[in-house]
């Protein structure tokens, strides 16, 4: 442990808000619509199952609530699909795959919620750029998660697989929107400030000095790597 470094993941606010393009559309259904995001490679790790199951409950108490995926298309997503319909809840979730990452910011920006109930992570950018957004997120406490969201007043984070957790997570702040809206902010104010992109750049070459200065190599020669 003690040779290992973490260095956070940051983003760029302006660079994200300089990459939306306008005259891009939400597709039929969506505008003016309240609705649960994911955005996630379809793979196990991600959790979509547990999502869908989750928005199952979901759904027969929001009745106007809809459930969004955005990813990169896999396998995974036949099981997905077939897991929405099996659920009797097909026609309240909507997949969009392999997206340009400005409509996908679109998506973003239009959501009521956002959620990544992974399994297993690294630090997701996603999570990043939605709380740049001031969207609200619920996720769990995988990875660097934790870190970006350190306490219930920031977001909401639940057990990993833990469907009916996942649920009321989702329903309490859909039912008290003015909540969803402080844990957003809160959560944008401490992304803008602590995991920016010039801090994470800042961090990587901090960290090259200090293994320069203690004699790191990466020759095999030198019996250092």
């Amino acid at each position: 442990a003690g040779h290992l470094r973490v260095v956070a993941n940051g983003i760029s606010a302006e660079a994200l808000q300089a990459e939306f393009d306008p005259s891009f559309e939400l597709p039929d259904g969506l505008p003016g619509c309240r609705y649960v995001l994911n955005v996630a490679t379809f793979e196990h790790k991600k959790a979509q199952d547990v999502l869908v199951d989750a928005f199952a409950l979901v759904a027969a108490r929001q009745p106007d609530v809809r459930l969004v995926l955005v990813g990169r298309a896999t396998t995974w997503l036949a099981e997905i699909r077939q897991r929405a319909s099996g659920l009797g809840i097909a026609h309240r979730v909507l997949f969009f795959t392999d997206l340009p990452h400005y409509q996908v910011l679109s998506f973003l920006a239009h959501a009521s919620l956002f959620c990544l109930p992974s399994r297993a992570e690294g630090h997701p950018v996603s999570i990043l750029e939605a709380a740049a957004l001031g969207i609200p997120v619920v996720s769990t406490p995988v990875g660097g998660i934790a870190q970006t969201i350190p306490d219930d007043s920031h977001g909401l984070l639940v057990p990993v697989g833990d469907v009916h957790a996942l649920a009321d997570a989702l329903c309490r702040l859909l039912a008290d929107p003015a909540l969803a809206r402080a844990l957003g902010q809160n959560l944008q104010r401490l992304v803008r400030s602590e995991f920016t992109g010039l801090q994470s750049a800042q961090r990587y070459t901090d960290l090259a000095r200090e293994l320069r200065r203690s004699g790191f190599s990466r020759d095999p020669e030198q019996g250092r790597g």
